[in-house]
């Protein structure tokens, strides 16, 4: 079993059933996250594999998504990755605090595996940065960044709970600096 960092709900009262943590970690130009929910998973709506290769995709977030954020500790500019439980995935670069919103061009490789059980899902995303195309790669003070990590869970109700590992607004709001609380 994973020994990660354990993500809360937004809204504690409707999962009381389910655990979600991930774990994260970066080596150079390679990041590897981690996300688990364990529980009662049939209320969760974890949309199966399409008959088609996994694609870059917008909107994930509007499902049953796990998120990655990173963000330089001296610029407001920050990289959000959506990683969908059937292996549809994005990244998106801002400027600023949900500003200029366009998609991450940095990748070299991104690849997503995934396996599940009756009570436990699992997924996985390794992702190969390009060289200096980055902000997140050029860091002279060991290129240490601050990440985040989130999950949406959709409920087979539609219902959708918002996880972190720290909440720091007044509604679920995953892009605000003060949630990206690892440093790597």
């Amino acid at each position: 079993m994973m020994m990660g960092k354990i993500l809360r709900p937004f809204y504690p009262e409707s999962n009381d059933t389910i655990s979600v943590s991930g774990i994260v970690t970066k080596q150079e130009l390679c990041l590897h996250a981690l996300y688990l929910i364990t529980g009662e998973l049939k209320n969760v709506l974890i949309r199966e594999k399409p008959d088609r290769p996994p694609a870059r995709q917008n909107g994930l977030w509007e499902s049953t998504c796990f998120e990655l954020f990173l963000k330089h500790p001296r610029t407001p500019e920050y990289v959000e990755f959506n990683f969908a439980p059937n292996g549809d995935w994005n990244a998106y670069h801002f400027n600023d605090y949900r500003k200029d919103m366009q998609e991450f061009q940095g990748l070299e490789n991104l690849e997503i595996t995934f396996s599940q059980t009756k009570d436990a899902y699992q997924l996985k995303a390794s992702i190969i940065l390009k060289e200096k195309s980055s902000f997140l790669t050029d860091n002279a003070e060991g290129r240490h960044v601050y990440a985040g990590l989130t999950a949406v869970l959709e409920k087979t109700s539609g219902q959708k709970n918002y996880w972190a590992l720290q909440h720091s607004g007044p509604k679920p709001d995953f892009h605000l600096a003060p949630s990206f609380t690892l440093l790597l």
